[in-house]
């Protein structure tokens, strides 16, 4: 079971999670420094260079709140384990799961705001064949036909 002996064993989630509530507001404030500087310069709503710096900004505010939600509940059950409350191992197991979540969704929204890394996937996933039908070339060989 989770047991933690001392009030600074969980140091690096409470580091990791202010970490991120310190680059929320930070990129909160670049949203509203883009959105200000689209309404104020004489550019054209909805240029291809400003929708890029958006859709950036919302996947780094998007990546910043990620560690809070899915490391909290960590802090959670090392607070609980060292007030002496045994912590179910269904409990862990959640909690666990969270916290490994905190990367793949991390690269799930580099992969769905950033348009670079959108493309990019696009084109490996667009070149991976796919196989149709078998087609016999000689009595002992076959080859698999691209069906696309």
């Amino acid at each position: 079971m989770l047991t933690m002996p001392t009030p600074w064993a969980n140091y690096f989630h409470y580091t990791y999670i202010g970490i991120a509530l310190f680059s929320l507001p930070v990129n909160i404030a670049t949203l509203f420094m883009i959105k200000h500087l689209e309404r104020n310069s004489g550019a054209f709503p909805g240029s291809g260079s400003t929708i890029d710096e958006l859709s950036i900004t919302y996947g780094l505010i998007i990546q910043g709140l990620m560690p809070v939600l899915t490391l909290s509940g960590s802090v959670l059950a090392s607070l609980i384990a060292m007030n002496g409350v045994r912590v179910p191992f269904e409990f862990n197991m959640i909690v666990d799961g969270m916290g490994y979540l905190t990367t793949g969704t991390n690269t799930l929204c580099s992969f769905i705001f950033v348009k670079t890394f959108r493309r990019h996937l696009r084109k490996m996933l667009s070149s991976v064949p796919i196989v149709g039908r078998l087609v016999p070339i000689s009595a002992n060989h076959t080859a698999a036909t691209e069906v696309r």
